[in-house]
């Protein structure tokens, strides 16, 4: 074996994976993506304890988003279950906070900040993770390299506008 360990013989680093190039942002481009796809066709089903929930309509909300977009594969069940259950802590917690207030009265007077509070901000930040991820922020879209759906075409419209028919 060389110097840095592959069997090849050759010497530098081993090849990086399509998946992993694609997840960088690297060479590739649609053709990468579209290898992906293949791999993992469709979003996941809503997992049985999130059904009727907050966090349900979540999972229901991300999943009509991106579907249609062809970014969800069935290995982000867990991502999405994670993402659905934080905002339904942020949610719960938000409430809890509108309820009872930010801050409560100990028994001796003093001012102590309600722990639904942390709750929140720890959801917050949660969600804000892991959302960057499924490109639910504008600046994650931006790096998201999803091509636009091909427009449908009807083929009468070919005759009066050549450039819409499809190459062989």
């Amino acid at each position: 074996m060389g110097k840095r360990g592959n069997r090849t013989g050759k010497s530098g680093p081993a090849k990086t994976s399509k998946e992993l190039l694609l997840l960088r942002g690297g060479k590739g481009g649609a053709n990468l993506r579209d290898d992906l796809l293949k791999l993992c066709p469709g979003a996941p089903d809503m997992p049985e304890d999130l059904i009727g929930t907050e966090a349900g309509e979540e999972w229901s909300r991300i999943v009509r988003e991106l579907e249609p977009q062809k970014a969800l594969c069935k290995i982000d069940r867990a991502g999405l279950y994670i993402l659905s259950i934080q905002w339904a802590l942020f949610v719960d917690a938000k409430n809890a906070v509108r309820d009872e207030g930010a801050y409560y009265t100990g028994p001796k007077g003093r001012k102590f900040l309600n722990p639904a509070v942390g709750i929140m901000r720890d959801a917050h930040k949660a969600w804000l993770a892991l959302s960057s991820e499924f490109g639910l922020s504008p600046g994650s879209r931006s790096r998201l390299r999803i091509p636009a759906p091909a427009p449908a075409t009807d083929p009468r419209a070919e005759k009066f506008f050549p450039h819409l028919r499809k190459k062989k």
